[in-house]
């Protein structure tokens, strides 16, 4: 498994997902498997709230769409 956080984008400067008046930690973090991490585009932690402690992670991943005609469309033309 392969850590997401700090690796593209918009969280190579590793950011707290955890924030406290005391300080900040990397408490929080998304797992990828590494056949996988080819179609994972982004990274954010997006920034603190009022409702809770931990920040929210946003991943994008690209995704492949092939299309093909069927056996009949093929034959038709």
């Amino acid at each position: 498994m392969l850590i997401c956080n700090g690796r593209l984008n918009q969280d190579k400067d590793d950011n707290y997902t955890y924030v406290k008046i005391t300080g900040g930690s990397v408490v929080d973090f998304y797992l990828l498997h590494p056949d996988d991490f080819k179609y994972f585009t982004n990274f954010e932690v997006c920034p603190p709230t009022d409702i809770s402690d931990h920040c929210a992670l946003t991943i994008c991943l690209q995704t492949y769409h092939s299309t093909t005609k069927s056996h009949e469309e093929n034959t038709n033309q």
